[in-house]
């Protein structure tokens, strides 16, 4: 059996005898630890989707055979974690940062395709990014975003992503963006964000919150984890478009 990470294991044993069975658990761990790393899971222990990690038993198989088997292992002899490729350039932060424009000027400069998250996930939906959260709610609508990401992680063409205001809160998006890009902060204060978004409706999350005091609070709720995931961090209060884009592009080749 050959592994996914091209490493060439021993032929597994017909039986669960507990040696075999110690060999198997290591083979799932390694198919589950490279799907981790290529994003197809954010968990890097045994894999239960045998059709996508092949794991050749079930936790619960393993310890039923054999109770002595060490299930701490988390890198197991053989497997070499791959090096980081970086392919797309995800933007993120508070609505109003600025994402949408800045990500057209790095299509420009960069040739680079734009992914528009909040657009991507309208049009799969056929509905509005409003009418989602409103008759779905939001911990619908975060479930339908990781499962962009998951797409977007397995795509090989490099991409600009310009990620929804709260694409980071699951805990599980930052780790399937930064397997495969590096993620930008956009940040600006409340006072700019109101004056660029204080008046649109098309934001869910803005409803009854109407003055800056208000955005101000909400996105102290949330600017720890906007910060725990990103890579590199860019203010765009008073710059123009041209030059955040530029700001990213030099401070990202670093």
């Amino acid at each position: 059996q050959e592994y996914l990470t091209g490493v060439v294991a021993a032929e597994m044993p017909a039986y669960f005898e507990p040696e075999a069975l110690k060999a198997q658990a290591v083979a799932a761990r390694t198919y589950a630890m490279y799907c981790a790393d290529t994003g197809r899971h954010s968990d890097a222990q045994v894999c239960t989707d045998y059709s996508c990690c092949q794991a050749w038993i079930s936790r619960e198989d393993m310890e039923s055979k054999d109770k002595n088997l060490d299930h701490s292992v988390q890198s197991p002899e053989g497997y070499k974690a791959p090096a980081k490729k970086i392919r797309h350039l995800f933007l993120t932060g508070f609505m109003g940062t600025g994402k949408t424009s800045v990500a057209r000027e790095l299509e420009k400069l960069t040739g680079m395709p734009v992914m528009e998250m909040d657009a991507e996930l309208a049009r799969r939906e056929g509905r509005s990014i409003p009418d989602i959260f409103a008759a779905e709610g939001e911990a619908y609508f975060r479930q339908i975003e990781t499962q962009l990401l998951q797409d977007i992680a397995r795509e090989e063409t490099a991409m600009i992503v310009s990620c929804g205001g709260g694409a980071v809160l699951a805990e599980k998006n930052p780790r399937l963006m930064k397997s495969c890009g590096k993620v930008v902060l956009l940040t600006a204060r409340p006072e700019t964000i109101y004056a660029r978004v204080g008046g649109d409706e098309g934001r869910p999350n803005l409803k009854g919150r109407k003055s800056p005091k208000d955005i101000e609070a909400l996105m102290a709720q949330r600017e720890p984890k906007y910060k725990a995931a990103a890579d590199v961090v860019v203010e765009t209060d008073r710059k123009d478009i041209k030059a955040i884009a530029r700001e990213i592009l030099a401070v990202c080749s670093e």
